[in-house]
């Protein structure tokens, strides 16, 4: 008797669990976005204006040092029509940046600047513009802004790390305004380190 209602219980029980299970996927699978082997790629190529360190400074509207608090998802914004009749499309995502200390064009009361990068990804594509690396939430950065709240160039937009300013050569302050710290790599993509606080030092000297 008792063999039988084990049995009965197993066959009332079972098909609820495999039930529940094969919903549980279902749910993952449609709740998920696609995956990313399957969207389509798409590279805008971008040429980015030269700057040194002092052209950078001068013509920045903003520069801030901040930390990114929030990345939004990706924006898609019309800006024309193609010859063919396909729509151009721009991507971006806004990021909330807060300030910890601003150097050019921002009061002291400020907290935070919507910062825009270009790129990101929609339901069917990646959208990758050339030179560009996403900024990390939680990171600190210097930002070097111009009117339309991007960066006047990928090598303007420089990762600092424990007190540390991470840029190229193209936009390291000239020897005798400040100390270099360490170079990383060799070659054309050397990064060079620098005091953070001797970095904003120089800026300033060119702003005075």
């Amino acid at each position: 008797m008792k063999i039988k209602i084990k049995i009965l219980l197993m066959l009332v029980v079972l098909p609820i669990v495999v039930a529940l299970v094969i919903l549980i996927k279902w749910d993952n699978l449609r709740s998920s976005p696609k995956n990313l082997v399957e969207k389509e790629i798409r590279t805008v190529q971008a040429c980015w204006p030269a700057y040194t360190f002092e052209t950078a400074v001068e013509e920045a509207s903003t520069i801030i040092h901040g930390k990114v608090v929030d990345i939004s998802n990706t924006l898609v914004h019309v800006i024309g029509t193609a010859g063919n009749g396909s729509v151009l499309r721009e991507c971006y995502k806004e990021i909330t940046v807060e300030v910890i200390e601003g150097i050019k064009g921002i009061d002291d009361e400020t907290a935070s600047i919507t910062f825009i990068q270009s790129g990101g990804e929609t339901e069917d594509y990646v959208y990758v513009v050339t030179g560009i690396v996403p900024v990390e939430m939680g990171e600190e950065y210097l930002f070097f802004v111009n009117e339309k709240g991007s960066s006047l160039s990928p090598s303007t937009l420089i990762p600092v790390e424990d007190g540390i300013a991470q840029t190229t050569g193209k936009i390291a302050p000239t020897v005798n305004t400040i100390q270099q710290t360490l170079t990383t790599n060799s070659g054309q993509g050397a990064l060079e380190e620098y005091d953070l606080k001797q970095y904003i030092t120089a800026i300033r000297g060119v702003l005075e």
